[in-house]
């Protein structure tokens, strides 16, 4: 252990957790505690007590490090205790004990982004939110890392990644696999291969101009390893850009659909106006006619019907007054 380790732990010491805690947590890392495996560390829920506070939590316990990793472990774990921001789960804590290396994250209650990339209740204008608040949160870290200037220079180039590597997982509707990013990464600038992988039902939702952007920035998060690679300034101003004009949009489409119904509803009340007046005629067609013969003595008045064909007559039908006809317009 080098002496910028053990002065970090001693830092840190009150956030370190025994390993026995976090087996009594885990039940001895039980399959019914498993959230999920992964390629580096698998992620476990468990009941951690602190404090006679007990505290819902997830915890990462990775798998064995490689001497760069173990290096840079305690330096992760002094900068994430010291971030705070809504748009991430806090740090609760750490266990560094024999060969386990375990990070402890507070339960985030609505679960993590990966459960609802596939979600097609989740709306584009939804998405981009979700994005623009992840590039905000990547903002903070940047701001508050604190590390030395080659470390966080280091963070920054994955973090910026992984922030594009969040992006298209959004505009996908479901898990990257490292297969799959690495297509991305050798045709990001093939506009039909990235049209292909967007969702069908999010493709229905989106304004051209918003996708374009979106994939933009996406991209170069993804692919500008070196020079060019996005600051988080430009990040976020095209995130708010792509999402100013997805609002835009949408507000255009729900005018038109009110206009839309509007006008169906003025159609159908000018068509049972002139249903009405039809009826209203023929009735006066079909009434009986009074005449009197030119000799009043001997012949009395007589009623006569019309000469033109009788038309054939209809079911009498009950009368509606026009207020119960403009109700059921309106609201059927």
């Amino acid at each position: 252990m080098s002496f910028e380790d053990s002065d970090l732990e001693a830092k840190l010491a009150h956030l370190r957790f025994q390993l026995k805690d976090i087996l009594i947590a885990t039940n001895d890392f039980a399959e019914e505690k498993l959230i999920k495996r992964g390629g580096s560390a698998d992620v476990y829920q468990g009941l951690l007590v602190r404090s006679n506070v007990s505290i819902n939590v997830v915890i990462w316990r990775f798998h064995p490090l490689s001497p760069p990793q173990e290096e840079f472990f305690m330096l992760e774990i002094h900068r994430l205790s010291r971030l705070q921001h809504i748009n991430t789960a806090s740090v609760v804590g750490f266990c560094k004990e024999d060969r386990e290396r375990m990070v402890v994250m507070e339960h985030v209650v609505n679960g993590s982004l990966d459960q609802y990339l596939e979600d097609p209740t989740l709306t584009w204008s939804q998405r981009l939110r979700i994005c623009l608040g992840a590039a905000h949160a990547y903002d903070y870290f940047t701001e508050s890392a604190g590390i030395s200037d080659q470390y966080g220079y280091i963070r920054r180039k994955d973090d910026v990644y992984s922030l594009g590597w969040i992006f298209f997982e959004v505009l996908s509707g479901r898990k990257l696999t490292n297969n799959d990013v690495y297509h991305l990464l050798t045709k990001t600038h093939d506009r039909e291969q990235l049209d292909d992988m967007i969702a069908p039902y999010l493709r229905k939702q989106m304004h051209t101009d918003s996708l374009s952007i979106f994939k933009k920035i996406a991209g170069k998060c993804l692919t500008d390893l070196g020079k060019s690679r996005e600051n988080r300034e430009e990040i976020l101003r095209e995130l708010k850009e792509a999402l100013a004009l997805q609002q835009k949009h949408e507000n255009h489409v729900r005018t038109f659909s009110v206009k839309k119904i509007f006008m169906i509803y003025i159609a159908r009340i000018t068509l049972i106006s002139r249903t009405i007046k039809t009826n209203m005629n023929t009735k006066k067609i079909n009434s009986p006619t009074v005449t009197q013969n030119q000799n009043t003595d001997s012949h009395p008045i007589t009623t006569q019907k019309p000469k033109h064909p009788q038309l054939p007559k209809k079911k009498k039908k009950k009368k509606t007054c026009a207020a119960r006809v403009l109700l059921f317009v309106l609201f059927f």
